[in-house]
Order: C-alpha cells, then structure tokens, then sequence
C-alpha cells in the first residue's frame, strides 16, 4: 500500500469562519506576549511564548462553548496560567516591577531649572 499523494492528503475544505477567528486571536495573543518581552525572543522563548498563546486560546474557546464541563474549563483556564507563568520566567519578565511613571512638563521644567 503506497502512501496518499500530497495533492490528496490535502484538505480540500477551506478553513471555517471560527478556525479563521481563532487563527488570527492566536496571532494576537503571540504579538501581546511579544510587546511584553520587548526584544527578539529566542528559541527557548519563542517555544514557551507559542504554548503559553496556544493554551490561552484554548482556555477561552472552552470558556465560551456551551458543551464544555467546567472541570474542563477550570483546568485549562489554570495550564494556560501555569504556561504564562512559565514564559514570564524563562523571558525574565518580572510583573512585580512598577512601571516607570512617565515623566510630566512640570518634571522636565523642573530638571531644567536644576541645570542653569
């Protein structure tokens, strides 16, 4: 028995409205994570940042089906955490850090003031 060509192993149904949706909800989790890395990810990061964005989506794609259990739900909401969890760690993002306060006019009048 020979294996199927290629031509045929191909799906020939073009992908659905949700697949399409869910694609580009992938796409934009994956540039958040990005944003939030801000720099090129390496290998190692890239692959966690791909699960952590994959499993997120899974989670709310169970969250809004009807058919799913909420055991089912409540454990893939807490993989897709654990694997956000392990992608801050491995990029080195630490979410305790506040955030740089930006500065104001007033600020810079006042460094400038220093100055003279």
């Amino acid at each position: 028995m020979s294996a199927p060509s290629p031509a045929q192993a191909a799906p020939s149904a073009q992908p659905s409205e949700a697949q399409i949706r869910a694609l580009a909800r992938l796409d934009e989790l994956k540039r958040a994570m990005q944003r939030q890395l801000r720099r090129r990810p390496t290998t190692v990061e890239r692959c966690a940042m791909d699960r952590a964005a994959l499993m997120t989506l899974r989670a709310e794609i169970a969250a809004r089906d009807p058919k799913s259990d909420s055991l089912a739900v409540v454990r893939l909401d807490n993989a897709a955490r654990r694997s956000r969890a392990d992608f801050e760690r491995i990029a080195g993002i630490d979410q305790s850090k506040p955030k740089a306060k930006p500065r104001t006019m007033l600020d810079i009048e006042k460094e400038l003031r220093g100055h003279v």
